[in-house]
């Protein structure tokens, strides 16, 4: 978890695409199964992913590698797609440890009422979050949020 990880996801949302979360301590198994499931058309990872795709063919087969580390700046205004209550905003799966991971689809409506019950709570703090959608929560209060270095191995 990483500040180029919300630079994307704010960028997908405002283009109107759908996040797809996907753990990265997964299984080749599950990660195959979250990509078929999920019918990805584009990824955004760092390069070893794009590597795995070489071993993986629901990898293989996503039509678009992008990478989150180039950085294009402009002054221009850019108009935000237009979505709905019900549209998809993001993606992210059980763990399937009862067999197949499950799809949990969080719609743009679901995120703004999560975002309405919670902003009483977390206004005005200083947060550590360890999970992406409460960090997306704080971005959207100004709540100030601690990213930890963390490594995996």
């Amino acid at each position: 978890m990483g500040i180029d990880l919300y630079r994307v996801v704010l960028a997908i949302f405002s283009i109107g695409a759908v996040a797809v979360f996907v753990d990265e301590w997964v299984s080749v198994k599950r990660l195959s199964l979250c990509c078929k499931i999920a019918k990805c058309k584009a990824l955004i990872a760092p390069f070893p992913y794009r590597i795995a795709g070489l071993f993986i063919s629901e990898i293989r087969n996503i039509p678009l590698f992008l990478s989150a580390k180039k950085q294009l700046r402009t002054n221009k205004k850019i108009d935000l797609a237009t979505t709905s209550a019900s549209d998809s905003a993001l993606i992210t799966f059980t763990t399937g440890s009862t067999g197949i991971p499950k799809a949990v689809d969080r719609s743009h409506g679901f995120l703004k009422s999560q975002f309405d019950a919670l902003h009483p709570l977390l206004k005005g703090d200083i947060n550590m979050p360890m999970l992406p959608i409460v960090l997306l929560l704080n971005l959207g209060l100004g709540v100030t949020s601690v990213i930890a270095a963390f490594k995996s191995d």
